[in-house]
């Protein structure tokens, strides 16, 4: 998949789920990173899960890598998650071309001294996705329709450059 092709996924993307998912990133952010993570690991595209979280807070390096290899799920506290994937960095309502815009964009909205990491598997991000508490904004009842608007934004993109 072209980056300009990826832009286009993304930005149809970004407008399905402005216009449709409510509160999205307000505890549904990681269900859209762990399905927006399936359909571009089925199409071949590298890609990255990362998240922004506080500096304030302690490094969870090692509850990620016990939830990565050891099958362990403990607390781990994400302020939010996204997608890095061709030097570009996405959640459901934006895309960025830097990390330091994505991170100014977020730490500006919520008043945070945020920093990055880039360790999540998408099987990780399931098993933390399931076995922890998110921000309950998010109606997890809207995964089906969240899951299928990724899968249809997808298919259009690709049927209109065919």
């Amino acid at each position: 998949m072209e980056k300009k092709e990826l832009k286009s996924t993304i930005s149809e993307i970004n407008n399905f789920c402005k216009n449709k998912i409510y509160n999205l990133n307000s505890g549904g952010c990681g269900w859209f990173a762990y399905y927006a993570s399936l359909e571009l690991a089925k199409r071949g595209v590298a890609h990255r899960i990362g998240f922004i979280n506080r500096k304030k807070r302690r490094n969870r390096k090692e509850e990620i890598y016990k939830i990565i290899h050891k099958n362990e799920v403990s607390q781990v506290y994400v302020n939010h998650a996204f997608i890095s994937c061709n030097g570009m960095f996405f959640d459901g309502y934006s895309l960025f071309n830097t990390r330091k815009e994505m991170i100014s964009d977020w730490d500006s909205k919520h008043n945070l001294n945020s920093s990055f990491d880039h360790n999540m598997t998408t099987g990780g991000l399931y098993m933390v996705l399931t076995n922890q508490r998110w921000n309950l904004q998010y109606d997890k009842d809207q995964n089906p329709k969240l899951r299928k608007g990724i899968q249809t934004s997808f298919k259009l993109v690709e049927e209109n450059i065919a």
